[in-house]
């Protein structure tokens, strides 16, 4: 891939695609609200955009779960030392399974088919735009009650593209409800030039009052 910069790339355009919801956890309505403005301020810009889901996101949250709870728990040894920094507290997950090979060389495949759906599917864009969470920041401690939230952020981490996030709203509590901007392969370039001009105009991070 060639080097470039966010002064060698412009917005005005760019092909994108955007969905509020995934068919897994539905937003709150002032995170669809965030994700429809983030997408007019980037349509101002010049950027053409269609209202499309990828097929079979649907499926990350199974996906992602069996992926990474497979291991028998593994990379969960860290979880030992938190006593000794005061806490008990953490996000491991509640189901550990030890798997066989075969289920293994199964599930790999499953992510190689997504992976390649989702590649067909982002071909004619340059960007999608939709929730970081279906809600907006939470305390700490309750996301394992609240996985599925987080099945936005999935899907790109099972893919690998590049993505960014900026804060784009606040909700009726005063806390930040983000969007997120995922590009093709390799164009961080294109993902950070979005999420630049979502922040310019909707003001980006606010020092919260505390």
């Amino acid at each position: 891939m060639p080097k470039t910069t966010l002064a060698g790339i412009n917005l005005k355009g760019l092909r994108g695609s955007f969905h509020t919801d995934n068919g897994i956890r539905t937003p709150d309505k002032e995170t669809v609200a965030a994700v429809r403005s983030s997408v007019k301020i980037l349509s101002e810009a010049g950027v053409y955009f269609d209202q499309a889901l990828p097929p079979g996101i649907d499926q990350t949250l199974e996906l992602f779960v069996d992926l990474m709870n497979r291991d028998g728990g593994a990379r969960w040894g860290h979880l030992r030392k938190l006593p000794a920094k005061g806490t008990s507290n953490s996000s491991q997950p509640k189901h550990i399974t030890n798997s066989s090979i075969g289920h293994i060389s199964d599930m790999i495949d499953r992510w190689d088919n997504f992976r390649a759906r989702m590649l067909s599917f982002i071909a004619p864009y340059d960007l999608i735009v939709c929730p970081v969470n279906a809600l907006p920041a939470m305390p700490h401690g309750l996301s394992q009650d609240n996985l599925d939230t987080f099945s936005y952020t999935m899907s790109y981490s099972l893919t690998g593209w590049p993505a960014a996030v900026v804060r784009a709203a606040t909700s009726p509590d005063g806390l930040p409800i983000g969007v997120q901007i995922v590009a093709r392969p390799w164009r961080e370039d294109v993902a950070l030039l979005a999420a630049a001009r979502i922040e310019s105009e909707l003001g980006g991070w606010i020092s919260p009052a505390i």
